[in-house]
């Protein structure tokens, strides 16, 4: 194992200890998991894939992939969604498309709730919240971006 990898698994080791007091889970019932999991008594038996695995069990999100990280910003905004209000599909279609725009400089939802204001007059608290012209209009916005 070089100094790089040994460093990494003892600061997944830390991390999962984090966790695990965050979670309020004894000794007792960490023990548990990893063995009936796992088959080890101590974190520090476990290869680095098993160490993000048992992260992952405990609740860590630092290894969520790109598209799980975009599904729950799409999802947290349509959690505020209305009647006769945007459609997943045209949140879903606003953030990707201010995300993958070459001409736009800043791509967080803080800089796109800025521009909804200059494209709909007000900033929602989320794009759940924008009616579906608005929201066809935002989308045609951020089309013509020059």
């Amino acid at each position: 194992m070089t100094p790089k990898q040994r460093k990494f698994k003892n600061d997944l080791i830390k991390t999962i200890h984090i966790l695990k007091k965050n979670k309020g889970i004894d000794d007792e019932m960490y023990r548990a998991i990893l063995s009936d999991r796992y088959n080890v008594n101590s974190s520090k038996d476990l290869s680095i894939d098993n160490l993000k695995d048992f992260a992952l069990v405990l609740g860590y999100k630092g290894f969520e992939t790109k598209e799980a990280k975009f599904n729950r910003l799409v999802d947290w905004h349509c959690a505020t969604t209305a009647r006769n209000t945007s459609t997943k599909t045209q949140i879903a279609t606003i953030i990707k498309l201010w995300q993958t725009n070459n001409r736009v400089r800043n791509k967080e939802i803080a800089a796109l709730m800025l521009f909804c204001h200059r494209i709909v007059g007000y900033i929602p608290f989320s794009l759940g919240r924008l009616s579906k012209d608005e929201a066809s209009k935002m989308i045609n916005a951020i089309k013509n971006i020059k």
